[in-house]
Formats: structure tokens, C-alpha cells, sequence
């Protein structure tokens, strides 16, 4: 069979080419000059496609975070605690005491059961010879804490002690000096005095 090329297949085959090739061309080429302006809208942009780059600075709305904000008013005050324990001090004190024996009480103070910080203090007189004077903080047989001091000739000399204890029954606490030549009275204790603060805890 014969085939015959015609008028009507020439342009038929030229308008197909140009349905089908014009089209992806112009696909591929369409840039903002050929867009007119304001022409586009909401529903020609397909949603979630434009990002925060494509817009012009100053036309998205500022993100506030909050540390960009103002502090609010400050709440009311919640209810108030309980009480926590009180912090109890008690002393005892002697103005002036004769050191006589070889271990002369030169005050005492009763203490309950607790924890307790333990501070001491006197001045050893001497008015004889140069001697050595030493002192100690006890409870029953227990020695908490001493002190030695050197006594020139007619001068005296302030000792310190301090302890601290533990206490599961009431006791007494009894700071006891002596001296070298305590046979007379020529050594005394004054200003002595024992203050025992207590504590919440006591570590070491």
C-alpha cells in the first residue's frame, strides 16, 4: 500500500510538535520576568514549601523566646516553715579560785543530753617562784581537752580549751587546774569560765 504524504499531515504533525516540545520549554524557562507582578497567590504556592530564606528580612514576624520577655509579678509568699531548733548556750563562771591539791575544780556546768561545743577559758595567777600550770575539760573520767601554760615570777597566763561532745544522759562538765607549787596559795584561777553551745551535728 501506498503511502501519501498530504497537506493536512504536515500540519498536523508540526502542531503536535509544538503541543508537546512548546510546553516543557516553557516549563524550564518561566523566571520572575515573565511573572507579573502581584499575580501569584496563596493558592499557587503549594504549602510547607516556602522557608524563613525566602522571605525578605523584616517581612516574617520576630520570634520571641523567653528570655526575651518581661519577668512577670512575683507570686505571693507561700506559707511559712516550721521552726527549726534553737541554737542553746550555757556557761558557767568563777571570778577567782584558789588552786590547791594537785587537781583543784575550778568550775562545773551541768549539761543535758545533746551535742554540744565545748570552750573554756582562765587566767592562772602565779605570785611564787616560775612554775608550769596545766588544765583540763572532763566529763567523769573522760579527759575532752587540756592545756599547759608557762607562769613567770608574779605574772600569770590565760589558757584556752575546747571540745566538742556528744551527750546521751545529762553530765557535768568540770574544767580542773593545777600547778607546780600548788601546796600553797600563792597560784589561783580567775576570770575561769565554760560555755557550751549546742549544735545540729558534729562531724569528725
Amino acid at each position: 500500500m501506498r503511502r501519501f504524504l498530504t497537506y493536512s499531515n504536515v500540519v498536523s504533525s508540526i502542531c503536535l510538535f509544538v503541543v508537546l516540545g512548546g510546553s516543557a520549554y516553557a516549563a524550564t524557562t518561566i523566571t520572575s520576568k515573565q511573572v507579573k507582578n502581584n499575580s501569584l497567590t496563596s493558592a499557587d504556592i503549594k504549602n510547607g514549601s516556602l522557608k524563613k530564606g525566602d522571605f525578605k528580612k523584616g517581612v516574617l514576624p520576630r520570634t520571641v523566646t523567653p528570655s526575651d520577655q518581661a519577668p512577670g509579678p512575683q507570686g505571693p509568699a507561700g506559707p511559712q516553715g516550721p521552726a527549726g531548733p534553737g541554737a542553746e548556750v550555757r556557761f558557767a563562771a568563777e571570778q577567782y579560785k584558789a588552786i590547791q591539791g594537785a587537781d583543784t575544780q575550778i568550775v562545773a556546768l551541768e549539761l543535758p543530753a545533746g551535742r554540744w561545743l565545748l570552750q573554756a577559758k582562765t587566767e592562772l595567777d602565779n605570785a611564787a617562784d616560775p612554775q608550769e600550770g596545766e588544765c583540763e575539760l572532763r566529763i567523769g573520767d573522760s579527759e575532752l581537752d587540756e592545756s599547759n601554760a608557762t607562769l613567770a615570777d608574779g605574772n600569770g597566763n590565760t589558757v584556752f580549751l575546747t571540745s566538742p561532745v556528744v551527750l546521751d544522759a545529762p553530765a557535768e562538765v568540770r574544767l580542773r587546774c593545777t600547778t607546780d607549787n600548788s601546796a600553797n596559795d600563792e597560784t589561783a584561777a580567775r576570770f575561769a569560765k565554760i560555755t557550751a553551745l549546742e549544735v545540729g551535728s558534729i562531724v569528725g
